[in-house]
């Protein structure tokens, strides 16, 4: 009989800019979801960080979050800002980030939020269809890579963050299945693209072998040295693939900006009303705000763009890419602003394997 477990695990303190901390994983049971819950404590003495803060808000001090399985396969190696999107998105909801503020002279304070790395297929009418059998494992390690004052605020000054500031994991698990139990797994990683002018047809090749979900676009460039999420940089996205025997097919050729004179707004308007009935949010996040009644400024969405595969949450409508002999995504890009990129959001399912012997 399967039991249903969720335990918290040791907590992975702030190591310092740059540094990554590391927590093995429990691999006793089935795998579900891993949820990350940070509470940062900024501290400020004689003076106060001032200037630009970064759009990323309190999840600036942290740049990057990655899960390994057997020392060698990432499952998970993504932003915590386009994870926390992706959360919000598949759960028609938004989770807890609270409002970066920088505390005055000589004060502190407290500010959480929350991020889930779910290994069950997150918008699926089956979402069981894939799961992480860690009993069969030989590792399964978190790796949480930290960010620095100066990626929160322009001008730190004396404030810091604070050596109690730390990460909390909590799993999702079940117990009692089979260690022969094979199930597909999940699988999201991203692409880094630097934009170093304007093109109207920025070749990215995508992963193949496994099956595409959804692809997450994050458009992004420097303000005043922090991050800043920008809807003027791309303005046209296409899905292309090819196979033996078949031509070029576009799987997906959607407009961001005004490309063809019929005066669309920044920020593709027919993307976001199709992500907010898709998935049936409220775009009403801004990042200084929080979460409030109307949009003030930028909503979640400013610098996001989000085709899912799976629209009727069925995995049969996702992309089967193990054929392809080429799979790209063609970017029309405008080059606005100060060191602008793309981040792309793989989201694939790994098809089931044979089970290991005992």
């Amino acid at each position: 009989m399967a039991n249903d477990l969720k335990r918290t695990l040791a907590d992975m303190v702030f190591a310092g800019a740059g540094a990554q901390s590391l927590l093995d994983l429990p691999r006793d049971a089935v795998m579900k979801e891993l949820e990350l819950d940070l509470t940062l404590r900024l501290a400020t003495g004689a003076a106060a960080g001032v200037g630009t803060l970064s759009e990323g808000g309190i999840l600036s001090a942290i740049r990057r979050i990655e899960i390994v399985a057997d020392g060698a396969l990432t499952l998970w190696n993504v932003d915590p800002v386009s994870l926390w999107v992706l959360n919000g998105l598949w759960n028609g909801g938004w989770s807890q980030r609270d409002a970066l503020a920088i505390p005055g002279p000589a004060g502190s304070n407290t500010l959480q939020a929350s991020l889930e790395l779910p290994f069950a297929l997150p918008f699926c009418d089956n979402p069981n269809v894939t799961l992480l059998n860690a009993q069969a494992l030989t590792s399964f390690q978190l790796r949480v890579t930290w960010g620095a004052i100066g990626d929160l605020t322009q001008t730190p000054n004396d404030t810091t963050i604070a050596a109690t500031t730390a990460i909390t994991p909590t799993t999702h698990e079940i117990l009692g299945l089979s260690p022969r139990s094979p199930f597909a797994a999940f699988k999201v990683t991203q692409i880094r693209v630097p934009i170093t002018g304007a093109s109207t047809a920025l070749q990215v090749e995508l992963n193949r072998g496994n099956i595409m979900r959804g692809l997450l676009f994050q458009t992004r460039n420097t303000l005043n040295g922090v991050l800043d999420l920008n809807d003027g940089i791309i303005n046209a996205i296409a899905i292309e693939s090819s196979e033996m025997n078949r031509g070029l097919f576009v799987h997906r050729n959607v407009r961001l900006t005004d490309t063809d004179g019929t005066a669309r707004p920044a920020g593709g308007f027919e993307i976001r009303n199709n992500m907010r009935r898709l998935y049936g949010v409220p775009d009403y996040y801004t990042v200084f705000a929080g979460q409030q009644q109307a949009p003030a400024g930028a909503t979640y969405l400013t610098g996001f763009s989000q085709l899912e595969f799976m629209e009727d949450k069925r995995t049969s409508s996702a992309i089967r890419t193990q054929l392809f002999t080429r799979l790209n995504s063609v970017l029309n890009v405008s080059a606005p602003a100060v060191t602008p990129e793309v981040i792309i959001t793989q989201q694939e399912i790994i098809p089931a394997a044979r089970p290991r012997a005992a």
